[in-house]
């Protein structure tokens, strides 16, 4: 099976399966076997939305003595078959080096990957042995640096070519130059044989493309391409086809015996690009950290790739010989390695939906689209990375706009909606395309995130002319993407207040139930996923929270999924030898907050919770730092603490003290490698390299700058509130025992010793008070004489009071810990740097990473968590399935569980707000287990919020105002020149004029016969269907017709 067809067949495809430290020396080209030149593809067509993944947090392999047992070096019988993929090496296997030490530019496996040749910056080619690490011989004639190598498919012969302009094809064994070419006028960057060696093509800084005839003496090229507008990058031949990348942002592929070029455009600059082995696949490396695997035929975006670094145009990455694996270097010293056929994140999804919506819609020639999204919509869009740059990029996208905006009418225009079916937004869409008026839209495409209720539907259709209605569906993508394994619901603070509140328990309840049952369904649909589900089964009868989320959502399964197998995208079949095999049917855990009220209290030291809890960071990624503009003049900037931004990425979920010594290490390095002379020989390349550096070094080096200010923050308001003995007696409270396994007859001296210390702030007490009522016997005279003590206001107390209608029982006491044989090893304290001081690791475990690791052991308590489904229905949906491929007869050998491949997937969900602390616990289980583990809730909450919110539980604050429902303005007609994207503004914030692709329509004028002098004659809608799946076929002559398909209202004419 082709990669493109396996791809296909698998609709989830891709995520790091493992990240390997360099093999040698790092720079372009070291490391697996072989260099994967530059890539860059190009087609008339659009690109596909991309899909990227982030790489698991992992130990990385740094000797040969941590890595796991080398795979047996049996080998299967050769066959003529495919052979199946097999597992990489995950250790250094050697090095081998030579006496200058000079940097190595180019590294190329001879044919039968025997000898390896080398050049760089002495100037130099050497030919080595691997096996004996001896250099056979070295070549000399290079004036300036190498920079590529290419070996002929005979082996006899070689090229080169370099900073000196010059291309020299070498005969092996002499060590001769047979030819030299010349006609570059500036360094030549990549070279590259056609597979008879008869043509050799080689790509330059002076944007050409110059094909060689090797076997005539003709001094001139005998084709010269031209058409790049920037640096070539990188080469690559197979068969006809010449596949170039370029800085321009273009992937170009001519086809020499046709004469034809095609051209993609990724719209960043271009550093590596290489063929599949099958030849239907294009995998492209560029300076926005991207991998992108394309389709050789049609250039459809098929993934994309995100983990490693590549910032400097020396970055190659390439397939493996099976296909099974995409392989690239990193600027970190690392070889990254994706799995083909992993799962994708959140984010990816939801952009993914997005755009393919958006791509679906074909407008009539000469017409335009215009995107136009309610408030809901925008959030949902803007938390995928969804944003306008993306939209506009699509082909024939001009405008994005708010729904609640002033919008002119266009005539040429078919608008595409994306909003929820919600009174104000349907009745705005209505206005847009009223019987018996003017359409303010030749067409519209309606696109809803959500069920669409009956009553509401058949409004629509009564009050709309069908004529400008062209298609109607139900997405199901009603929830927020907050990263890569994370999601909320959007619910706010609200949702909290309506599941606990007194006030709201038997009012709001049920409604915020099955309001949370409805979102989860569109978690579902847009994973694919009809998971198994559990819950929480609280011993408390009022308390039954849990439980109504999870019946009320299988219900809801049960009607989405009705008539189709159980089945999900993450148990379809993946390749293990010759063989297919299924995962673990896809699991669904939903708990409420009330199952752990002590996490969102304690103090967590890890980077992404401690920026949470203890500076003002707006909607969880925003955070205000004051710094200086251009002008040198100081300036209020916002830094986007979020996945965009690699260097919190790297260490959101590592200890304050680990981030320091990461960040000093690195700005060391960043600093060394700044003042660094520049590799290139020539002076005006120097400078050139200089400048393409430039943006990349700022925006290093003020990421660099925020994290060290942000750190040495944390660092001083850890120390100014005692926040260390906090959280050692808070880690106390909660497991029960000191670090030192001891177990005191009482904590009320500990607490009472910070209560009255001016350095505790007030906030502090209380959570250390909410915290001991929890765990300790508290019965009101208690709580009364610690109140008194810590000296708070009464609006205060309710904070750690109202922790009972979360279900805690104050006048008990939490009951005592139990001691394992592995205790021990929790309270290891990890050694660090000599002058920075030690620290306890946090000996309290979640109770999510408690519960994931017993849906992934299989040792859960099912009295306890039990599943929605009966007994019966369980056998049949775990029982073990395996469908064998039809070459299972052939000779093959089996790999024994191939690491990397996730075992199963499992979405925890948590009721009533989630921490950082569990969302970290989450990632480090998928990568502990190897397991595809997700996390959302209705909101994320920090200690600061939750406290807040305990604190207004017993009066919780009335829910924000609904807008209201008056008719906007009559849309006003665009002023002249005011620009194609005037009225694109603050969609997702801010205005993006400069991202404009090309120039906006000017509204024609529409037709007399649609004025008001003579109505058309309204046209009937099609009657709403009841039915479920439908299978019928129309012809294209039919009328209108449309079917419910899983849910999709689907219209069409």
């Amino acid at each position: 099976m082709s990669i493109a067809a396996t791809l296909a067949a698998h609709k989830k495809k891709t995520s790091i399966a493992n990240k390997y430290q360099p093999i040698g020396q790092t720079g372009p080209g070291t490391g697996v076997g072989g260099t994967a030149g530059n890539t860059s593809k190009s087609s008339t067509t659009t690109n596909g939305p991309e899909q990227t993944v982030a790489p698991p947090k992992r130990p990385l392999y740094t000797s040969s003595s941590q890595a796991p047992p080398t795979p047996s070096a049996k080998k299967p019988k050769p066959s003529t078959t495919t052979t199946p993929p097999q597992s990489l090496p995950i250790h250094l296997d050697q090095v081998i080096s030579d006496a200058t030490g000079s940097q190595i530019n180019a590294c190329q496996y001879n044919t039968t990957g025997e000898y390896i040749l080398t050049g760089g910056v002495d100037r130099t080619i050497r030919l080595w042995n691997p096996d004996t690490k001896f250099c056979i011989k070295t070549y000399e004639a290079h004036g300036w640096e190498v920079l590529d190598l290419a070996v002929s498919p005979e082996n006899g012969k070689f090229a080169s070519c370099g900073g000196d302009r010059t291309v020299f094809l070498w005969d092996v064994m002499s060590g001769m130059t047979i030819r030299r070419f010349t006609g570059h006028t500036q360094r030549i960057n990549a070279v590259d044989f056609n597979e008879e060696g008869t043509v050799l093509a080689s790509g330059s800084y002076d944007t050409t493309i110059r094909l060689w005839d090797c076997r005539s003496q003709l001094r001139a090229p005998i084709q010269i391409l031209e058409e790049p507008k920037d640096s070539i990058t990188s080469i690559k031949i197979k068969g006809s086809d010449l596949l170039a990348g370029s800085v321009d942002g273009s992937i170009r592929m001519y086809d020499i015996r046709m004469g034809t070029l095609i051209t993609d455009q990724i719209f960043e600059p271009v550093t590596s690009v290489s063929f599949s082995k099958d030849g239907n696949c294009i995998l492209a490396s560029s300076l926005d950290d991207t991998l992108r695997l394309m389709d050789r035929a049609n250039g459809t975006m098929l993934n994309a790739y995100k983990g490693h670094m590549n910032n400097k145009y020396k970055i190659r990455s390439c397939l493996s010989n099976s296909d099974a694996y995409v392989l690239s270097g990193s600027e970190d010293g690392s070889i990254y390695i994706w799995d083909l056929l992993e799962p994708i994140s959140i984010t990816d999804t939801l952009k993914r939906r997005f755009l393919e919506s958006i791509d679906n819609v074909k407008v009539e020639p000469g017409r335009y689209k215009y995107v136009i999204v309610d408030a809901r919509a925008a959030q949902i869009m803007a938390s995928a990375g969804c944003h306008m740059a993306d939209v506009l990029a699509r082909e024939g996208t001009m405008y994005l706009e708010n729904l609640e905006s002033r919008r002119a009418p266009s005539a040429n225009v078919e608008a595409i909606y994306f909003a929820m079916p919600t009174e104000d937004s349907v009745r705005r869409i209505i206005r847009d395309f009223k019987v018996n008026q003017n359409a303010t839209y030749s067409a519209a495409h309606l696109f809803f995130l959500a069920a669409m209720d009956d009553k509401l539907f058949d409004h629509f259709r009564a009050s709309t002319d069908p004529k400008y209605i062209k298609s109607l569906k139900e997405l199901f993508m009603d929830f927020n993407a907050v990263e890569s394994r994370v999601f909320t619901l959007g619910n706010d603070h609200q949702a909290f207040f309506n599941l606990y509140s007194p006030q709201h328990r038997h009012e709001k309840q049920h409604k915020e139930i099955d309001t949370i049952s409805k979102q989860l369904i569109s978690v579902c649909a847009s994973l694919q996923l009809n998971p198994i589900v559990s819950y929480h089964r609280c011993s408390d009868s009022s308390m039954q929270i849990s439980k109504g989320i999870a019946m009320t959502l299988q219900t809801e399964l049960d009607e989405y999924y009705k008539g189709q197998p159980r089945v999900g995208v993450s148990t379809a079949c993946i390749r293990m030898s010759h063989g297919f095999t299924e995962r673990k049917h896809p699991h669904l855990m939903i708990i409420d907050r009330a199952v752990d009220p002590i996490t969102p209290i304690l103090h967590d030291f890890y980077y992404q919770s401690m920026v949470t809890d203890m500076l003002t960071v707006k909607d969880g990624n925003k955070y205000d730092y004051k710094s200086f503009g251009q002008d040198g003049q100081p300036c209020e900037k916002t830094a986007m603490l979020d996945e965009t931004d690699k260097t919190f990425t790297k260490i959101r979920h590592s200890h304050i003290t680990d981030c320091s010594k990461y960040l000093k290490e690195n700005v060391s390095t960043f600093v060394a490698e700044a003042k660094a002379a520049p590799t290139s020989g020539n002076a005006l390349d120097a400078i050139r390299e200089q400048m393409a550096k430039l943006p990349q070094f700022q925006e290093t080096k003020e990421k660099y700058t925020l994290h060290m200010n942000i750190v040495d923050e944390l660092f001083q308001l850890t120390g100014h509130n005692r926040l260390v003995d906090i959280s050692r007696l808070e880690q106390s409270l909660a497991t029960g025992q000191h670090a030192d396994g001891e177990i005191p007859p009482s904590f009320d001296p500990e607490v009472t010793t910070f209560m009255d210390d001016y350095r505790v702030k007030m906030a502090d007490r209380i959570r250390l008070l909410t915290l001991y009522f929890i765990t300790q016997s508290s019965p009101p005279d208690v709580r009364n004489n610690f109140f008194q003590l810590s000296r708070c206001d009464y609006n205060l107390r309710e904070s750690a009071t109202n922790i009972e209608y979360l279900g805690v029982k104050l006048d008990v006491a939490a009951p005592p810990p139990v001691k394992k044989s592995w205790y021990a090893d929790l309270l290891k304290k990890k050694p660090l740097e000599e002058d920075e001081p030690e620290y306890d690791l946090p000996r309290y475990v979640p109770t999510v990473k408690t519960i994931i690791d017993g849906v992934v052991n299989g040792n859960l308590d099912r009295e306890l968590y039990p599943y929605t489904l009966g007994p019966d229905q369980l056998e049949d949906i775990q029982a073990p399935k395996t469908v064998r491929s039809l070459r299972s007869a052939q000779p093959t050998f089996h790999h024994k569980g191939r690491r990397n491949e996730p075992q199963g997937r499992l979405i925890v969900f948590i009721a009533g707000g989630m921490t950082y602390s569990e969302i970290r616990a989450a990632y480090e289980s998928a990568a502990q287990h190897n397991w595809d583990v997700l996390i959302g809730s209705t909101h994320i909450v920090t200690p600061p919020s939750f406290m807040e919110d305990l604190r207004m539980l017993k009066n919780p604050p009335p829910p924000p105002p609904v807008r209201p429902r008056s008719p906007s303005p009559p849309p006003q007609p665009v002023a002249k020149n005011s620009g194609a994207f005037a009225s694109v503004k603050n969609v997702f914030g801010g205005n993006n004029s400069n991202n404009a692709p090309k120039p906006a329509p000017k509204p024609v004028p529409k037709p007399a016969s649609q004025g008001s002098g003579q109505q058309q004659q309204q046209q009937p809608h099609p009657p709403r269907p009841t039915g479920q799946l439908q299978q019928q076929h129309h012809q294209h002559g039919d009328s209108k017709y449309k079917e419910k398909i899983k849910g999709f209202w689907n219209e069409f004419k």
